[in-house]
């Protein structure tokens, strides 16, 4: 994308990452660059698809695949349509992700961690209705910001009946 950015967009880049730029200049700079990647989101390149196989969703302890079925049916009507995984690799930050894989079905990758008996399964029902909610409120641009948890999401998020109480486990446990 930024292969023939102009020399105004490419100095702000350079501007980023100098320290001795000012906070002002910087804030700024992303001002800019974020203007010039909404302009020309179209001209991203992905890489293509490496048909990597993924994990099975039924873990040690939790099956992903039962749990996804179960909330699409109760809160979205059956009308999702995602492959739901375990995550290849543990990470200690990132519990859940879901990624728009640009074919028909979207991907919600769930943290492997987390498949143990000490997570509670209330708390892995919330992660996944948390990614599932991803699919419904794709991510946006507003003001050359990304938007990924807007006001409907987040009404939704919070009329998830163990809401607090997943919550306040992943705080106690998690953070």
């Amino acid at each position: 994308m930024f292969k023939n950015a102009p020399e105004h967009v490419l100095e702000a880049i350079l501007k980023i990452y100098t320290r001795l730029t000012r906070k002002s200049t910087r804030t700024a700079c992303r001002k800019i660059i974020r203007n010039f990647i909404t302009q020309n989101q179209h001209r991203i390149v992905c890489k293509p698809k490496t048909g990597r196989i993924l994990p099975d969703p039924v873990g040690k302890v939790f099956n992903l695949g039962e749990i996804y079925n179960n909330l699409n049916s109760e809160y979205f009507s059956g009308n999702l349509d995602i492959h739901i995984t375990w995550s290849h690799k543990p990470n200690k930050r990132l519990m859940g992700t879901w990624k728009d894989t640009g074919s028909e079905k979207n991907l919600i990758r769930i943290n492997r961690l987390l498949d143990a008996k000490k997570v509670p399964s209330y708390y892995i029902n919330y992660l996944v209705y948390h990614e599932m909610l991803h699919e419904v409120f794709k991510q946006r641009v507003v003001n050359g910001r990304v938007q990924r948890h807007p006001k409907e999401f987040r009404k939704l998020e919070r009329n998830f009946p163990l809401y607090q109480k997943a919550c306040k486990w992943q705080k106690e446990h998690l953070d």
